[in-house]
Formats: structure tokens, C-alpha cells, sequence
């Protein structure tokens, strides 16, 4: 804020510098859930950026991709839709078709469309982000797994369990090499794949996916943790013939 406040009175209200002040300042705001505050920065933000810069330059694509994630969060499908697609299609034109953030683009377009249970259309957006970062990255690269697992998701709630494992497990592997073998993103994942595990009333490999994942999270985080503490519950059902599953 003090930040903003500085630019503001030392240079012009429409400098492109008081452009990326209201934007980070928007972020902590909506990283508060205040979006009250955050939204119209955001917007003030957009304005700046397009009449410096013009409608199809980058940075403006940011801003707009941002917002769109401020109505994600809100639940404000339709408008966040609008706003990721003005986005990709900017960074399409500006960046290029295979530009990692055309692929982080696409990945929240895909994850909007999962919440709404727009499955087939997330299923082609989430492809398409995974080939992306595929091709700019390497197959064995964190971003990898990041989309690997949010492919997962979405045929993990369309019940269709055994794609969702192969690459549920994929994932975990990558994160594995690529932090170590006690990291949270590893501990995420197991759990997400105990708990399909536990759909498929397999308990055994249920119970093994939640008992590394709450060792990983105790290790990290300490057994108080509200994560340490769910996937403990999870663990705790695991045996249990009647169970109800705490997810993320």
C-alpha cells in the first residue's frame, strides 16, 4: 500500500508504474478474500495498462487473468469466463500458441469448467495446458505434475478411476524427483489418490496413500495442523466400513 501511495503522489495516476502497484496490492487484497478492495484495483490496473500499452500487449493480459481468477474465487463463473478467455486470447496472439502462460490460461479455464461439472470441455482445456508445458518444459518438470494432477481431478469425479491413477501416480512421481520424497505437493496427491482408493473400496492402498501423506504433513507441519489433521481423519477412516472423506 505505502508503495502505491508513493507512486501516486510522485508520478502520474496513469503511469505504468502505479499500473503494477494497483495490481499487486489487488493480489494481497484478494489473497485476504477482500474483493471489495481487490476488484476495482484490478480494474483501475486494466484501464492503465490498455491505454498505455495498448489492448493485445501482454501485460494486459495479465491483469485481465488476474480478475478472472478474483470472479473464479467468487464464484462469478460467467464473468471469470469472459475475462480468462479476453486473456488467452491476448497472449495467444501476443506470445504465441505454445507460450507457458497460454498454458497457464488454459489450465484456469479448464478448472472453471470442472467446478461448473463442465467435464469434457475441462477434459480438452487441460489437455491442451498439459501439452504446453510438456513441450516448453520437459515431461518430468513440476508443472507437469500440476496439470497431470488437476487432469486426474476431473476424471476422478467422473468416475473414471483407473485413468485418474495412472496419473494421479505420475504425478506424484515427478514431484517426487523433482523436491524430494516429504514434499506437500507429494502429500496433496496421496491423499487425493487414497481417497479414490477408498471409493474403489480399496482400503488397503487407501490406508497406505493416507498414512505417507499425514507422515509427510506431521513432518512439515506438525500433527495441529488442519491438514495434518484431516488427512489423520482420513487415515482414521480408512478401516472403517461407514466413512465420510475430508478432502482438499
Amino acid at each position: 500500500l505505502r508503495a502505491l501511495e508513493i507512486r501516486e503522489k510522485s508520478l502520474s495516476f496513469d503511469h505504468l508504474d502505479v499500473a503494477d502497484s494497483l495490481n499487486n496490492v489487488a493480489q494481497l487484497f484478494r489473497d485476504q478474500g477482500k474483493y471489495s478492495k481487490s476488484d476495482p484495483l484490478y480494474q483501475r490496473s486494466f484501464e492503465i495498462r490498455e491505454k498505455s500499452l495498448g489492448k493485445n500487449h501482454p501485460d494486459v493480459a495479465l491483469v485481465l487473468h488476474n480478475l478472472g481468477e478474483s470472479y473464479f474465487y467468487q464464484k462469478r463463473y460467467s464473468e471469470a469466463e469472459n475475462l480468462y478467455k479476453q486473456s488467452l486470447a491476448i497472449r495467444e496472439k501476443s506470445l504465441g500458441s505454445h507460450h507457458p502462460k497460454v498454458s497457464n490460461s488454459l489450465n484456469n479455464i479448464s478448472m472453471l469448467y470442472k467446478d461448473q461439472g463442465k467435464f469434457v470441455e475441462a477434459e480438452v482445456f487441460c489437455k491442451r495446458s498439459l501439452e504446453i508445458v510438456e513441450k516448453c518444459f520437459g515431461e518430468n518438470h513440476p508443472k507437469v505434475a500440476t496439470r497431470l494432477n488437476n487432469l486426474a481431478e476431473i476424471y476422478d469425479v467422473q468416475k473414471k478411476y483407473s485413468e485418474a491413477v495412472l496419473l494421479y501416480k505420475k504425478s506424484i512421481e515427478i514431484d517426487e524427483k523433482a523436491f524430494g520424497t516429504n514434499h506437500q505437493n507429494v502429500a496433496i496427491t496421496l491423499n487425493q489418490l487414497g481417497e479414490l482408493y477408498l471409493r474403489q473400496a480399496e482400503k488397503k492402498k487407501a490406508k497406505e496413500c493416507f498414512s505417507r501423506s499425514f507422515e509427510i504433513f506431521s513432518s512439515l507441519f506438525g500433527v495441529e495442523n488442519e491438514k495434518t489433521k484431516k488427512v489423520k481423519t482420513n487415515l482414521d477412516i480408512s478401516s472403517k466400513s461407514h466413512f465420510s472423506l475430508i478432502s482438499y
